[in-house]
């Protein structure tokens, strides 16, 4: 509120508003971010009225377990499970629509529905960029596709976004050194 915070929305009128997250100074006293910044989070999604919730986090939310156990869980919204399923259910709960999550930190790429099949942010989905200036991690490769895990990579790349107001759509792509994509995913309504 005091515009000290790194946490903040931006906005493109009905089409699109990003929520960037501060989940790295504020991770203390066993929680991801703050009690403030979660109040922030639920209530600013909830009085949304852009098609799509664009999430900016550091790490992922998504459910990772059956591929790294409780490996890294302290860096990630695994090993803070009261908080990932306290913000997933406020947003089903709320019947919030058109939730993209998008992380990074893995050093690889990864296309996924945030949880599995019945479990609470099944409908949600999450992007992992890149990876770009870090390096690759082997496990992108392993990654079959599943249910849960639509896509993963260890490519050098940055991930490219194009939202479409018109067609309500969102456009994944993953854009390598020479410049070509070689893999993309849209995600519509």
């Amino acid at each position: 509120a005091d515009g000290s915070s790194i946490w903040r929305t931006l906005s493109w009128g009905k089409t699109l508003d990003v929520f960037v997250l501060d989940c790295r100074s504020e991770r203390l006293a066993g929680q991801y971010i703050s009690t403030e910044q979660m109040s922030w989070l639920k209530d600013s999604l909830q009085k949304s009225t852009a098609h799509w919730k664009i999430i900016l986090n550091s790490v992922p939310i998504t459910d990772l377990s059956a591929l790294l156990g409780n490996a890294q869980s302290d860096d990630r919204w695994q090993g803070y499970p009261e908080q990932r399923i306290e913000l997933l259910q406020a947003i089903e709960s709320a019947d919030i629509s058109q939730v993209l999550w998008i992380s990074g930190d893995f050093h690889h790429g990864l296309i996924s529905r945030v949880s599995p099949e019945g479990a609470v942010g099944s409908t949600m989905f999450e992007v992992l960029t890149g990876p770009s200036g870090s390096f690759l991690s082997p496990i992108g490769n392993l990654l079959a596709p599943t249910e849960q895990i639509l896509y993963g990579h260890s490519q050098w790349c940055y991930t490219r976004f194009e939202v479409n107001p018109f067609e309500q759509s969102v456009l994944i792509e993953f854009v390598g050194d020479d410049g070509s994509v070689f893999n993309s995913f849209l995600l519509q309504n």
